[in-house]
């Protein structure tokens, strides 16, 4: 390694007798006979000229280290920078991928990464930056990196045009079915039971969802962009849900749904206030059939009232055109407000009202909806998880008919708690646990609802 640096030294000696006049005073002294470094001096040196703007100088050091071993990480690493400082994205980018996988310390991989992913962000590959930045985050050596990671993943993903998310997760259920509580009930004075499948059927519940989002056009104050989306759910039975209900399939329960859909958002002036207006339709499925096509119009305003606390109103309507039975159409009108606070602490408080009217020419479809709920987020982990509780209440009002001479009227509440796990992570996904407990009350009893849902899913923490 010497004789490699000697030679180097040689043929730079009066460039880097000028570079680095200052720095260290064994390496600034260029004598005849040139300057004799170790490889750890040359990494040192290498670097320090770097931060004094003298990529050149830097390369020709780096490139001799490589030369003399292909797979030393820091090398490489410092190879990869100065190439970035020269303009050469794409040979930094390669570069910085042979340095990841040299690496032998979570400093070269997170040096490495970033240096990957700020090359990918350079060359407009926005997609690929975020994914090299979550590698980044995952080996930052301290907390001081991990948000320089950060940082950079939020920068790439703000310059990115395309948004995609998507989520999975899996639910032990008491109620896939949303089936009834109520095994006995009365009609007009003569007792019922209710078959098997009319009843709560337990099993598990298997979740995904993808959204996609798509920038078409940007302002300084708008842009306007493209959206999509799918969900799935499906289900297995358990052994009591089978042995309840014989004839049932899980298929019978399986949900899905498609849209697209385009969304316009402009700021105010003061930034202050951002309003915005969407357009979706898409079809959903039931049991393999489809069930609906659907059409919503939403328009929002979301207001800055200080640092920490926002407040969003929303109005929307959606028509819904049903598969199975025509009288089971609707035209539904909502409107929602959200008030959003950062306490002192660092907790989260949400607290939403929303107001619901369906129009449809069936009874039991045709409803007013009002709820409320409120959300807290623990501002510190308690043992290694982050702490969600929420109480969430809506109440239903149905029409009277022949069956139901006094309306019908019905209660949910719903009680959750969930746990994000921070201690346990890669590339910034934790997994999380979340409980919820619902029931329903209704003066008619066949629409008394009670379920237990334990989820395990899996969310990014940035």
């Amino acid at each position: 390694m010497r004789t490699v640096c000697r030679l180097l030294c040689h043929a730079v000696a009066l460039m880097l007798g000028v570079a680095i006049a200052g720095l260290e005073p064994r390496a600034a002294r260029a004598e005849g006979a040139g300057i004799t470094l170790d490889r750890d001096e040359s990494i040192l040196l290498g670097r320090q000229i770097l931060t004094r703007g003298r990529p050149e100088i830097a390369l020709a050091l780096a490139r001799a280290l490589v030369e003399r071993d292909a797979r030393d990480a820091d090398a490489l690493v410092l190879l990869a920078a100065a190439l970035q400082h020269t303009g050469a994205f794409d040979e930094a980018r390669a570069v910085a991928h042979a340095a990841y996988a040299a690496a032998d310390t979570d400093e070269q991989r997170f040096e490495a990464a970033m240096l990957a992913g700020r090359s990918d962000f350079h060359r407009g590959a926005h997609s690929r930056a975020q994914l090299w930045l979550r590698r980044a985050a995952h080996s930052a050596p301290d907390a001081e990196a991990r948000e320089a990671a950060e940082r950079n993943f939020n920068h790439a993903r703000r310059a990115n045009p395309l948004d995609l998310r998507a989520s999975l997760g899996i639910t032990a259920s008491s109620n896939i079915n949303d089936g009834t509580s109520t095994e006995v009930i009365d009609l007009f004075g003569i007792p019922f039971r209710l078959q098997g499948a009319s009843r709560a059927l337990s099993g598990i519940e298997f979740a995904l969802d993808m959204r996609l989002r798509y920038r078409i056009a940007e302002t300084a104050r708008s842009n306007t962009a493209l959206t999509a989306a799918l969900s799935s759910r499906s289900y297995r039975l358990s052994s009591d849900a089978r042995a309840q209900a014989p004839e049932a399939r899980a298929s019978d329960y399986a949900f899905q749904s498609a849209e697209v859909g385009i969304v316009h958002r402009m700021a105010v002036a003061d930034n202050t206030a951002v309003h915005e207006i969407a357009g979706r339709f898409g079809r959903s499925w039931y049991g393999g059939d489809p069930l609906s096509d659907f059409a919503q119009l939403e328009l929002s305003r979301m207001v800055q009232l200080r640092p920490g606390t926002s407040l969003r109103f929303a109005l929307s309507g959606q028509h819904q055109r049903r598969h199975d039975s025509a009288a089971r159409s609707a035209t539904v009108l909502g409107a929602q407000v959200e008030a959003a606070h950062v306490l002192d602490s660092g907790a989260n408080l949400l607290v939403m009202a929303a107001f619901r009217q369906t129009d449809a020419q069936a009874s039991h479809v045709r409803n007013t909806a009002q709820r409320a709920l409120v959300s807290y987020t623990m501002a510190e982990p308690v043992a290694g998880m982050r702490l969600t509780s929420s109480v969430d209440l809506e109440q239903r009002r149905f029409p009277a008919d022949a069956m139901q001479p006094d309306g019908r009227r019905d209660l949910r509440g719903t009680l959750g708690l969930s746990a994000s796990f921070e201690t346990i992570e890669y590339m910034g996904f934790s997994p999380s646990l979340n409980v919820r407990y619902s029931r329903t009350r209704s003066n008619v009893a066949v629409h008394e609802r009670r379920s237990i849902d334990v989820f395990m899913g899996v969310n990014s923490r940035f």
